[in-house]
């Protein structure tokens, strides 16, 4: 192959990487077959490795209320 079409298969590559990235969505939070459909994405986080939906408590710390298995 030479350099030239070297070069231009790099930039496909380049530019259709970020859009497929975007097109796919979050598979916890936020979609309707995800995890937690209904949870805004700070209300998930990880404790001991295992994904939780969150509720704040007293505006300070937040406590798993519901986890992914």
């Amino acid at each position: 192959m030479s350099n030239q079409g070297m070069f231009i298969a790099g930039a496909l590559m380049a530019l259709a990487g970020p859009n497929s990235a975007h097109a796919q969505p979050n598979p916890i939070q936020g979609a309707p077959n995800s995890l937690f459909p209904y949870a805004a994405p700070n209300e998930v986080q990880i404790f001991n490795g295992v994904r939780c939906r969150t509720v704040l408590v007293d505006g300070t710390y937040r406590v798993p209320v519901e986890c992914a298995r």
